[in-house]
């Protein structure tokens, strides 16, 4: 019988605590394709000229581990190291060899450099055209993302865990910077980031303090801001001639049914609150047809919509009930996000190939956090009779 192994390398400086920002794992070398291997004893050394074994807390100088009976499960290794040096700031710093114990010698599996991108711990942007910080952040702010703590609910719409939220993002004095930066280093992309700015602070408007939105979901501003006033205003005011003397207020007018204005303004109430009502009921609808749809989804719809779901593709994946196994080996046989999403859909279309619709995706994808993707791009439409 026969095993699949794969290897990766991540590290992190021991000399700051969890949470600092910056002091996350980082992957810094791995295998460039699963082997098929025998069961049996598995012998991972690293070999460098830049660090060596930091004996001094116990860690064994020859930087060598072994897992004794390897038969196909997650298996862990950790070893202390320190810089001999100067501490490598980019390029390659070491060597890591896999070997299987046989009879009277090891037989060599695979073995991949130790590699430093020279931005481990910051988040590198691109300040061009789309990732612009400043203007992102200025649309931000007008949709309400920035006050407050309403930047937690967007960085859960976009998929960051509760651990990060609290532990991470909370623990820095500019939270949306560090969220933004993280998504595009995730391989988000600027039209995927202002699509969730824009669902969230809908959300934020639809659903805010009714005393301080209007029925569309917009602020409601003091009368006479902006230059503007209030029919009610405009008939109680007492108003001015050229010559700025006071002039005697005009009365209001009265009719058999009561004040005019107020029937009106009443009026005008009613109509905005059914407006919202049945915007509001014609939002719901939409969601629960796209959640209801039996339509199935074809490998071109799958492929299409696997652009867009990045990193999330294991939680993706969860929520649709693909097994942890078929996750384990689409994570070690591609190494392209989009195709390890495209590859975990199909494997979710090969095993339940009656709940492969429009409507189960739609459903797994807000499950997932990815309610744009689920909004844009997981809706059949029918085309006009």
């Amino acid at each position: 019988m026969l095993f699949i192994l794969s290897m990766q390398i991540i590290c992190y400086r021991s000399d700051k605590k969890l949470p600092e920002v910056g002091n996350y794992k980082h992957r810094v070398g791995g295998s460039l394709k699963p082997k098929f291997v025998r069961p049996g004893a598995i012998v991972i050394k690293l070999v460098s000229n830049d660090f060596e074994a930091d004996t001094l807390h116990g860690e064994s100088a020859q930087l060598l581990k072994e897992e004794s009976d390897f038969h196909g499960l997650e298996f862990e290794k950790q070893f202390a190291c320190v810089y001999k040096g100067e501490p490598v700031k980019k390029g390659v710093f070491g060597k890591c060899i896999v070997e299987r114990k046989a009879s009277g010698f090891n037989e060599n599996i695979f073995e991949f450099n130790l590699t430093k991108c020279g931005n481990e711990g910051e988040f590198q942007f691109d300040n061009t055209d789309g990732w612009s910080l400043m203007a992102t952040r200025e649309l931000a702010s007008m949709l309400g993302i920035t006050t407050d703590e309403n930047w937690k609910e967007f960085a859960k719409h976009l998929g960051f865990t509760k651990h990060e939220i609290r532990n991470r993002l909370s623990s820095t004095t500019d939270p949306f910077a560090l969220i933004m930066g993280a998504f595009q280093a995730r391989g988000g992309t600027p039209d995927e980031f202002v699509q969730a700015l824009y669902a969230v602070g809908r959300g934020f408007r639809i659903g805010g303090d009714s005393s301080s939105t209007d029925a569309v979901g917009y602020k409601k501003f003091p009368s006479g801001s902006g230059g503007f006033r209030s029919t009610s205003e405009e008939d109680s005011d007492t108003s001015a001639g050229p010559s700025q003397s006071s002039t005697p207020s005009r009365k209001k007018r009265t009719y058999p049914g009561g004040n005019f204005t107020g029937a009106t303004s009443k009026k005008r109430q009613r109509s905005d609150m059914s407006e919202s009502a049945a915007s509001s009921y014609s939002s719901y609808h939409e969601d629960q047809m796209h959640r209801n749809s039996k339509q199935p989804l074809g490998t071109s719809e799958l492929w299409k919509i696997s652009q867009f779901i990045n990193q999330q593709w294991k939680s993706l994946g969860r929520n649709l009930s693909v097994p942890e196994e078929d996750l384990k080996q689409v994570e070690y046989a591609y190494k392209d996000m989009r195709e390890c999403s495209y590859q975990m859909l199909l494997k979710w279309k090969e095993r339940f190939p009656s709940k492969c619709s429009f409507g189960s995706l739609y459903v797994a994808l807000c499950d997932s956090g990815l309610n744009s993707v689920a909004s844009s791009h997981c809706i059949f439409s029918r085309s006009p009779k």
